[in-house]
């Protein structure tokens, strides 16, 4: 039995940049659109879990672009679950043109937090039946797990804004690489286009706090960071893979 959701989406004049591409940060904000759409579908959404307490945390995300599309597109995104481990829930994606050329790939991996006491719930701790046939893979690996960038020596704060926050009260996923991208020069990113993004997180960012980030090159084109809190505690890690503008 197949249990891919598909869902239709337009790219918009605030989605884009001065290229009319999507931002990378935008796709990802619709790809977990769709997956909350889906999670609605099969009585899995975010208010089938609050009732009960709980709520999907994203855990890790790795998408890789084969083609932008541009202010106007019409897309379709392929979603679905795949077979849970103890503590994750793995789910893909794929989005595609309406010509049906596939555009981004990506995979994601996610935990269900009981709110109240802040913990990750084990698949044995939770009362409901979640179980997913395989399906098809969109990506051949599962989300790298990243290394850690150490806590910069002379660190540069940033405070968590309003216009940061999600329906739950923490930074929303999507505004970390959305940070990540906004550290590169501007003579940098008009004449290179970012390809692939993983981000693993680790904790959450809330109202009135601080952030900094430690960043790396590890190689021409690839850039790798760790997101910390004033207390120097690990938020999130990121790496991004970038191409010259010319090549996608």
């Amino acid at each position: 039995m197949s249990i891919i959701f598909k869902t239709e989406a337009e790219v918009n004049g605030f989605d884009i940049d001065f290229r009319h591409n999507i931002h990378i940060y935008r796709l990802l904000h619709l790809i977990h659109e769709a997956a909350g759409q889906h999670a609605k579908v099969l009585k899995r959404g975010w208010d089938d879990l609050h009732q009960d307490g709980l709520f999907w945390a994203l855990s890790k995300v790795h998408m890789v672009v084969h083609q932008y599309p541009k202010w106007n597109d019409k897309i379709l995104i392929e979603t679905w679950p795949k077979a849970h481990e103890t503590l994750v829930f793995l789910r893909d994606y794929e989005v595609f043109s309406e010509s049906g050329e596939l555009l981004a790939s990506a995979s994601s991996e996610w935990m269900i937090v009981d709110y109240r006491i802040n913990r990750i719930m084990r698949m044995d701790q939770m009362s409901m039946h979640i179980d997913f046939p395989d399906q098809k893979h969109a990506l051949t690996t599962r989300v790298p797990k990243l290394k850690r960038v150490e806590f910069p020596e002379n660190p540069l704060f940033h405070p968590v804004l309003i216009s940061d926050l999600d329906m739950n009260d923490h930074v929303n996923n999507v505004n970390y690489a959305r940070w990540m991208i906004d550290q590169f020069e501007y003579t940098f990113y008009k004449k290179h286009t970012l390809k692939e993004i993983v981000v693993n997180y680790s904790y959450q960012l809330k109202a009135e706090e601080q952030y900094t980030f430690a960043t790396e090159q590890t190689d021409d084109l690839a850039f790798n960071a760790t997101i910390y809190n004033q207390e120097k505690k690990e938020i999130c890690k990121i790496s991004t893979q970038w191409v010259e503008d010319s090549k996608i």
